[in-house]
This record gives structure tokens, sequence and C-alpha cells, in this order.
């Protein structure tokens, strides 16, 4: 947050003021000259998630990968999943998702259901942030999307602290490769901003049965992401890391 002293402020208006009265009346007139503001986008991609069946594993594989090894997240309550994190830059950063030991994976979720078939880093989702998903959830119904949500979500950090959140997914049409969307809570420390830094998040490419449908839905958020069609759902994540660029891309799965 900029906070700006109320005695600059002064001295500021105190010094245009007088340099004012002594400028000629045909300068006086002359329109200041404004800076172009280029307003920060009201939904950007937020995470990047990569799925395997054993978490301690992922952890090696993604620290032999890209040079930086993945803190643990924490469990989330009731989907029988946990995760590790690595920072990839400001506001954004990589969820490895997998099973919990002994725990009960619904076969129908769409992002866990196949964790136990993955023994290697599998690109499995991702999702975008807004400041404000219930705006956002106006703007896709007036859009013409069918939206589910806003639904509140939390998990409790290892040191202790609570993360929040409120998702909110698109339902129809159906676009495989369409994120879900994220708005972290007020008190949360953005999962970026407390995980190990080193990569820096490139490119998102997808490829989509529905390339059209998320080509429209990319251009209504004004989302920068590679779209491509192809039979069968597939994602690449394109990484600037200590080890140099790392791809991590999945078999498309078919839907």
């Amino acid at each position: 947050m900029k906070r700006v002293l109320g005695v600059a402020i002064c001295l500021v208006v105190s010094i245009t003021v007088a340099c004012a009265r002594e400028q000629p009346a045909t300068e006086q007139e002359q329109p200041a000259t404004t800076q172009e503001v280029v307003a920060e986008p009201s939904v950007i991609v937020d995470h990047i998630i990569v799925g395997i069946a054993d978490l301690d594993e992922g952890i090696e594989q993604l620290e032999a990968l890209t040079g930086v090894r993945a803190v643990i997240g924490g469990e989330h309550p009731g989907r029988g999943t946990r995760n590790a994190l690595i920072s990839l830059g400001t506001g954004h950063y990589m969820e490895l998702l997998a099973p919990v030991p002994g725990g009960v994976i619904d076969e129908f979720d769409d992002l866990a259901g196949d964790l136990p078939g993955f023994s290697e880093l599998t690109p499995i989702g991702w999702a975008a942030s807004s400041t404000n998903v219930d705006d956002l959830a106006q703007r896709l119904v007036a859009a013409g999307y069918e939206v589910a949500g806003p639904v509140a979500g939390s998990r409790v950090k290892p040191d202790g602290s609570v993360l929040e959140w409120r998702t909110l997914a698109i339902e129809q049409p159906l676009i495989a490769g369409a994120p879900f969307f994220i708005e972290w809570g007020e008190s949360s420390v953005h999962p970026s901003a407390s995980s190990p830094a080193g990569c820096e998040l490139g490119t998102v490419n997808l490829q989509d049965p529905s390339s059209d449908a998320l080509r429209d839905l990319m251009d209504l958020l004004g989302l920068d992401v590679g779209v491509e069609q192809a039979g069968h759902l597939a994602f690449e994540f394109v990484l600037e890391c200590p080890n140099g660029v790392v791809r991590i891309p999945s078999e498309g799965t078919e839907q």
C-alpha cells in the first residue's frame, strides 16, 4: 500500500501554487501533461496444479527438475488430498497435489480423481484469481455462463495459521481446459509470498476439444494463455527456474 504523508502533500501543493503564480497566463492555460495509467488485470493466472500419487516423490522430482524444493502446504479437509508449493513469482505459484496416505478420494473429482495413477509429475489444472469473485460471477453470468459458487474453503498450514479462500467454477458450457477462480481471504498470505522462490511462471498452454469456447472465455477475462484445438485435453506449463527453462506437459486424456 502507498502511504502518502500529509506534510508531503502540503509541500507539493504549496510549491505547485507558488510556481503557478509565477507563470504567464498563457502558460497557465496549457493543459497538464497526463501520464498513461495502466490498470492491473482484474483476473490473472493464480496457480498451476501438478498431480502425483506420492507427494514426497513429487517433491523430489520437482526439485530435480527445477532446482527448487517445494514446501508442504497442508491437507484439504474432506477431499483426501494434500499439497506442496513453490512460488512462481508475485501472485503465481505451483501446487503439487497428491492423495493423503490412507485417505479416500472421490473418483469423480475432476482434479483429484486420477491422482493415484500418476507416477510422474502430471499437469491437471489451473486457477485464475480475482480480487472480487462476486463481481466476476456476475460478469460471467451476464456473458451467458452458468456458474457454481462462490464457495468458501480453507486449510490449516503447518505453522497452525489458516489459509482462507472462495472459489467459483463454470458449470455450463462445459469447457475442459477452463480454470476455476479463486479469491483469497483478506487476512491470508498469498502462497506465492510464503513458498520457496526461484522459479517464474512463463506460459500456460492448453489443448482443448472446445478450443473456440475456451478462447472466447480467455478473451472475456483478458487472460493471456495459449489455446490450441486437440482431440484430448492437455496442459503444458512453462517455467523459468534455476535449472533453466522447464516444461511440464501432460499426455492428453480423452474427455
